[in-house]
């Protein structure tokens, strides 16, 4: 953890609200390498953590907004060092349980049933090129990587149906925390605010 750029300041909403100064891991040129060298890959939370280990920050801590998934893979590390459970568990155990039948599943294999074919672009710098199936609909890449980054994939009714069920205050006590859920920062380059 000292390891990390700004990690004697960042803060728990910080990481929430991208304000830590910490880059996207994703898009390192070291990440994509080893990505590309094996699709097939399981990445623990640490082994994605250390790409920007030793890095210069962006910022300071609450100076300014960039978006990045390391953020999220910071949090899920924290939230398994508290617990003790694996994030996956906490997940089902404290949010999707409560749920009704749904299709939520985490992207933690090359073949994700039902997944539509998207366009990607040329020149992703992830190696996915313009598809992101091949024929056999297997994706290009093991998207298990992304993990608390949005590493999960559902159906659109199911997803309106979690939108309606966290918004009527039924995923936590909404009146208690919503202070803190509303507070957002103006989210640069990306538009509106980020809570």
């Amino acid at each position: 953890f000292t390891s990390l750029p700004n990690a004697q300041t960042i803060t728990i909403r910080d990481l929430m609200q991208h304000t830590s100064g910490l880059e996207r891991y994703e898009f390192k040129e070291r990440f994509t390498s080893d990505l590309l060298l094996d699709p097939n890959r399981f990445w623990e939370l640490q082994d994605l953590i250390q790409y920007v280990l030793n890095d210069e920050p962006l910022f300071a801590p609450g100076s300014d907004f960039s978006y990045a998934d390391t953020n999220y893979i910071l949090l899920a590390i924290i939230m398994e060092e508290v617990s003790g459970e694996k994030y996956n568990t906490i997940l089902e155990r404290r949010l999707l349980s409560n749920l009704w039948d749904h299709s939520f599943t985490t992207t933690d294999t090359r073949k994700i049933v039902g997944m539509s074919q998207g366009y990607i672009g040329q020149n992703d710098p992830l190696g996915f090129d313009s598809l992101f199936l091949d024929p056999a609909g297997f994706s290009y890449q093991n998207m298990q990587f992304e993990q608390t980054g949005g590493g999960l994939v559902y159906k659109t009714k199911d997803y309106s149906r979690w939108l309606k069920y966290l918004y009527e205050g039924n995923a936590f006590d909404l009146e208690k925390w919503s202070a803190i859920y509303f507070d957002g920062v103006e989210a640069k380059g990306v538009g509106g605010e980020y809570g």
